[in-house]
């Protein structure tokens, strides 16, 4: 789903952006409380921007054998163009964060 491209890779990365924007309008129901909507944001656009680097910058093909987003997302440091989308990502995990445990 993060490294593949076409119809088999995009409707479950659809389904998951889906299920987590309306997951949120669902709680600003309950409570009416307008920290649920930025939750669903941040939290939309950190797997967003993911995505959008796992599928264009990354450059690492689908294994079978192995979780290559995991060492991806937490290994990779470097500092260029190139994974401007994964370094957004991490910024908005970090406020989703703190959004969800009000650290």
């Amino acid at each position: 789903m993060f490294f593949g491209s076409g119809f088999k890779s995009n409707a479950p990365a659809l389904a998951m952006a889906m299920i987590i924007l309306f997951s949120r309008f669902a709680a600003y129901g309950e409570n009416y409380e307008i920290t649920a909507l930025y939750e669903g944001a941040v939290g939309f656009f950190a797997m967003f921007f993911l995505f959008v680097h796992c599928r264009f910058f990354s450059g690492i093909s689908y294994s079978k054998n192995s979780v290559k987003i995991i060492k991806e997302f937490f290994l990779n440091l470097k500092l260029t163009k190139k994974f401007f989308f994964l370094w957004l990502s991490r910024v908005f995990y970090i406020a989703l964060f703190f959004y969800a445990y009000g650290v």
